[in-house]
């Protein structure tokens, strides 16, 4: 797979936690209820639901650069 890498503008985040919901092993809730992105390996299938959350975000705080 492209290396890929996935941000979050925690300016936008209002912590909805839909991310969370469709790729919980990609992204988490931190103290201040923003996501943050875990450091993982990309596969595939995470990168299927890496898409979804970036979708389902209601303020589109998350963006995917494949490189």
């Amino acid at each position: 797979m492209n290396s890929s890498r996935i941000e979050v503008d925690v300016d936008l985040c209002e912590g909805h936690a839909l991310c969370v919901l469709v790729a919980g092993s990609v992204f988490e809730l931190n103290d201040d209820e923003r996501a943050v992105v875990l450091d993982v390996e990309l596969t595939d299938k995470l990168f299927s639901d890496v898409q979804t959350a970036i979708q389902r975000c209601p303020t589109r705080a998350i963006s995917l650069r494949v490189e």
